[in-house]
């Protein structure tokens, strides 16, 4: 059988198309979730993740927040080694959908190394992830950040059509797209039309309005485009003034560029 039949063998797309677009990841006392940036094609870091963490257990769960794939050499091999930890263990690995997960930005290396067969699988699977995920119902991991409007409420982002490539504007956009700013309000971000910066007033509202679902509630993610349109390893200053945490994984940009790499650790007492 050959690796790619192997890895959808165990069917991760039906087992992610039952899956809500906002996934309750519970932790037990004593046990920890350790949440990962982007992998962006860099399987030797997805390797060095597990080297110096171990492997997803009971008491260790690993939340893969989005973009394993593109920009770097070997995204094939990240994602089918992903792919085939869920299928191991579906209750201790999750994974979340990111811009770079879809269709036209990992085709080129997928046709070089396979066939369009498996471009498909790959493109259906993609379309099932879930958008988010909250942490023992205190904090919400996103990929990219919140939204173009205010009043955008738990039930919204439940109730979002994912099944899609990644959509030119609206709630899906945003959550995929948008980054913080150190002015507040919102602005036109420099990465495209419809994507947004949003600064730490439209993070306290946010906040304000899950108060009846969360208690003393956090926002995770890693986009780290700045105003200026600068890739950076630094948190904007009202993050650290706020609940706000990004976490950027990966050593390498592109296979080239030296980043800082990092993961997040939520570890119940």
């Amino acid at each position: 059988m050959l690796i790619y039949e192997l890895a959808f063998s165990c069917k991760p797309l039906t087992f992610w198309s039952l899956c809500q677009t906002l996934v309750d990841i519970h932790v037990d006392n004593g046990q920890c979730v350790i949440v990962c940036g982007d992998i962006h094609g860099q399987f030797y870091d997805l390797c060095n993740i597990f080297d110096k963490k171990g492997f997803p257990s009971q008491d260790k769960q690993y939340l893969f927040n989005s973009d394993f794939v593109d920009r770097g050499s070997f995204s094939v091999e990240t994602i089918f080694t992903l792919f085939a930890l869920k299928c191991a263990c579906p209750l201790w690995i999750h994974l979340a959908r990111g811009n770079h997960e879809s269709r036209s930005l990992n085709k080129k290396e997928v046709l070089a190394k396979l066939n369009e067969t498996v471009m498909d699988m790959f493109s259906d699977t993609f379309c099932c992830l879930p958008l988010a995920h909250a942490l023992n119902r205190k904090i919400i991991v996103l990929h990219g950040g919140l939204f173009s409007r205010d009043g955008v409420t738990l039930s919204d982002i439940k109730s979002i059509q994912r099944f899609c490539q990644p959509p030119k504007r609206g709630l899906m956009r945003d959550l995929l797209w948008s980054d913080p700013q150190d002015s507040p309000g919102r602005s036109e971000s420099t990465r495209g039309e419809g994507i947004i910066f949003f600064g730490e007033d439209v993070t306290v509202i946010f906040e304000r309005q899950q108060s009846r679902s969360f208690v003393n509630s956090s926002l995770c993610s890693q986009h780290l485009t700045t105003a200026t349109g600068r890739i950076t390893n630094e948190s904007s200053s009202f993050s650290k003034l706020h609940k706000w945490s990004q976490i950027f994984r990966r050593s390498q940009l592109c296979d080239t560029r030296t980043g800082c790499g990092s993961n997040g650790l939520l570890q119940t007492e």
